[in-house]
């Protein structure tokens, strides 16, 4: 395996853990040594090892080979991170173990002067050969980039093939989420008395919550601030326009659902709507997934759009009398009309 034939790392950014680098034509560089450039790689946060030679070509002039590897990913910018002296090198990421080693034997191959070498020799250990590419992105990575580039560099089939699968993971690994800070608190707002008490019944009394509250339904025009009242309650689960999974946080205090038509609740919405203790939830681009939940829904919509006049194209009611009766059982509605 001739280092050389690697490809050149052509990318914007690099984001590995080895390189072999080539600083070609140096021979008008007087400046340019071994020990200058094995100190320069050397010193390059979370260096392990450097080794280097010196090769004559009698057609192109003076190259040096450099093996530098480092105990997490290193993250540069291709164009200037490796450049000592005003060269710039070729580099190619190196791998796997197997490669690294085959790069150690081409920088000490006949030919060539051994000029430099820094740090710990890497060790071609069993131990060393049966890694695990998947144990080694997650003790590197620490964000969905990371893993998502050493999956590509270490499993490129399984990224090819469970791209999707493996982005969902790296989202809900990586993404903590965003904490929301509300632009009014909640006693700026003037609210009917019957969300005054629900709230009260809900989150503020003794903090014992009921077991499998209510949902409130809010059902009033545009821009009376529905949303940012139910907002400015606590640590909660937005969804708007479309029920996405992604967006789930298991120490949520509750959930708001925001003009998603009932319809586009998908399975789940009875489950949601109940509060129930345990559910499974699913969307149109995650896999089904257990949560452990039996907490308050807030569901905002506009007059006309909620459950009560769902009908078909016909006219005819959508949900049967026993639904109707048990979303009118499970839900508090409070209609609003101005600020």
């Amino acid at each position: 395996m001739d280092p050389l034939e690697t490809p050149i790392v052509t990318a914007a950014k690099l984001n590995a853990c080895k390189f072999f680098l080539t600083y070609a034509r140096t021979e008008d560089n007087v400046a340019f040594d071994g020990d200058g450039l094995a100190d320069f790689l050397f010193g390059k946060p979370y260096a392990t090892y450097v080794r280097l030679n010196r090769e004559y070509h009698a057609d192109d002039g003076l190259h040096w080979h450099a093996i530098v590897t480092f105990s997490r990913r290193y993250q540069g910018t291709v164009a200037t991170c490796f450049d000592y002296l005003g060269q710039h090198p070729n580099i190619r990421v190196i791998r796997s173990r197997k490669h690294e080693f085959f790069c150690i034997d081409y920088v000490v191959k006949d030919g060539s002067e051994h000029l430099a070498e820094r740090g710990i020799v890497p060790s071609p250990d069993i131990e060393e050969e049966k890694r695990d590419p998947w144990a080694e992105a997650l003790q590197c990575s620490t964000c969905v980039g990371d893993f998502m580039s050493a999956i590509e560099s270490s499993a490129p089939r399984d990224f090819v093939l469970r791209y999707f699968d493996l982005l969902a993971f790296a989202n809900e690994r990586f993404n903590a989420p965003s904490s929301y800070v509300p632009e009014f608190p909640r006693d700026s707002f003037t609210v009917p008395a019957a969300a005054d008490e629900w709230v009260n019944n809900v989150f503020l009394i003794f903090q014992v919550r009921p077991s499998r509250p209510k949902t409130l339904m809010v059902v009033g025009p545009t821009r009376l601030g529905k949303t940012e009242w139910a907002r400015s309650l606590g640590r909660h689960i937005y969804m708007c326009g479309l029920f996405y999974l992604g967006a789930w946080d298991n120490e949520a205090e509750y959930l708001v659902i925001d003009d998603i038509s009932f319809e586009r609740f998908g399975e789940s919405r009875k489950a949601l709507w109940g509060s129930q203790k345990e559910l499974t939830l699913s969307d149109k681009f995650a896999r089904k997934r257990v949560v452990k939940w039996g907490k308050p829904m807030i569901v905002l919509c506009n007059p006309g759009d909620d459950f009560r006049y769902l009908q078909d194209k016909r006219g005819n009611p959508i949900l049967r009398v026993g639904e109707l009766n048990w979303y009118n059982d499970n839900t508090e509605v409070v209609e609003v009309h101005n600020k």
